[in-house]
């Protein structure tokens, strides 16, 4: 299994980073807009199936910012090339949350993914988180076993979630406790 590169994400990193991370964002967007499109047909799901690119900028601007202690944005190379990105978000007090944990498909089954919830729960120790919480998609089934085998468990919708409360109902909210070892 290839080892990731880690490059943290800020506002001075150099252009192909945020041009990596723009693109990842895109293929994210369009892979969640289109299968909700398709899971959920009758959900608003404000632009559903169609991809946008304004406002990308504006979401990597904001998860590079580094304006709040405690988070961190990841892009992850292997080889050289863009394979994922990762980021952790404070949401106050002792608690994160895991943001846009996404692998290009080309990259899957290498346990990149594994690879960056440990960077993240290593991340979250050292700033003395205690809690991290993050959502996911009723159809991100792959994305719900690596999080179940990492220890994670089912819980309600918590504070500071950014899933609206119409689209709740399908998604899946889930944390753990990180005072012990990542597996």
């Amino acid at each position: 299994m290839p080892t990731p590169l880690f490059i943290r994400a800020a506002v001075c990193s150099p252009c192909a980073v945020h041009d990596s991370l723009l693109g990842l964002q895109a293929e994210y967007l369009a892979w969640v807009y289109g299968e909700m499109a398709r899971c959920f047909p009758a959900l608003p799901t404000r632009d559903a199936g169609r991809l946008h690119t304004e406002g990308n900028a504006d979401v990597i601007q904001a998860l590079c910012a580094g304006r709040t202690p405690g988070s961190v944005f990841y892009l992850m190379e292997v080889d050289g090339e863009a394979a994922g990105m990762c980021g952790l978000r404070s949401l106050g007090g002792d608690t994160a949350e895991i943001k846009r944990l996404y692998v290009r498909p080309a990259y899957r089954g290498m346990q990149l993914g594994s690879s960056a919830l440990r960077r993240l729960l290593a991340d979250a120790r050292l700033w003395g988180y205690t809690r991290i919480c993050l959502d996911t998609a009723l159809f991100m089934q792959a994305a719900h076993r690596l999080y179940e085998a990492h220890g994670f468990t089912d819980c309600a919708a918590y504070e500071g979630t950014e899933v609206p409360a119409a689209l709740q109902g399908q998604w899946r909210f889930m944390h753990r406790a990180i005072t012990h070892p990542c597996p």
